[in-house]
């Protein structure tokens, strides 16, 4: 017999090893208590530090929350229930199990978290910047080509931050007039975070970067 939600092994009457599998389940619970993910990742990290989890998006596991309970175990799985909801860290949002995939709790499109003030919004492969807010604030999961095809404000800020644990880097738009004709790429240092201001050019599609202030750090 299991669990209903998380199908924890359940002793049955008479059952021998009733030790292993009641440890089995405390080892379960006490992994995953505090049900927060550090984030989605193709493949579980070499290192899980116990506390930590994540949650897998491809291959054979996808899915499927990953976690580290026992050293005797190793990496364990947790398969998601329908409306099981978790805390994603590094998107600051909320995420729903529902129809077979998770789903951020008030994103407007898949892999990215709605904008809100003091949220981040992950991004990665290619990010059209919505018409909305003066100020963007972007965490790097990835690569990522930014487009302002729908930004119509005269004047507008983006907050970028390098990933916790990879270097990526941003392709910005063509039409993108930098001081020297000299592009600046962001930091390539971990969590760093760099700022940038644009000014758009009266009747043109082209954007002045108005400032560039890069290399923040906690």
């Amino acid at each position: 017999m299991k669990t209903n939600n998380y199908q924890f092994d359940l002793m049955h009457q008479g059952q021998d090893h009733k030790d292993i599998v009641y440890n089995e389940t405390i080892l379960k619970l006490d992994a995953n208590l505090n049900f927060s993910v550090i984030e989605f990742v193709s493949n579980p990290p070499e290192s899980i530090a116990y506390g930590e989890r994540f949650i897998i998006n491809s291959g054979e596991n996808k899915n499927k929350i990953c976690y580290f309970a026992h050293k005797t175990k190793g990496i364990q799985y947790i398969l998601p229930y329908d409306n099981m909801v978790v805390y994603i860290i590094k998107d600051n949002c909320f995420a729903r199990f529902l129809d077979n995939n998770w789903q951020k709790i008030g994103s407007t499109s898949a892999g990215e978290t709605s904008s809100a003030i003091s949220n981040f919004t992950s991004i990665k492969d290619e990010f059209i910047l919505p018409n909305i807010d003066n100020c963007h604030y972007l965490y790097l999961q990835g690569n990522c080509k930014i487009s302002f095809a729908n930004v119509d404000k005269v004047l507008f800020a983006i907050i970028i931050k390098q990933n916790y644990s990879n270097s990526f880097e941003i392709e910005w738009p063509w039409n993108i007039l930098w001081s020297n004709k000299e592009s600046k790429q962001i930091t390539s240092k971990h969590n760093s975070i760099d700022f940038f201001k644009f000014h758009k050019i009266p009747e043109s599609s082209h954007y002045l970067v108005e400032s560039a202030q890069q290399n923040y750090q906690y």
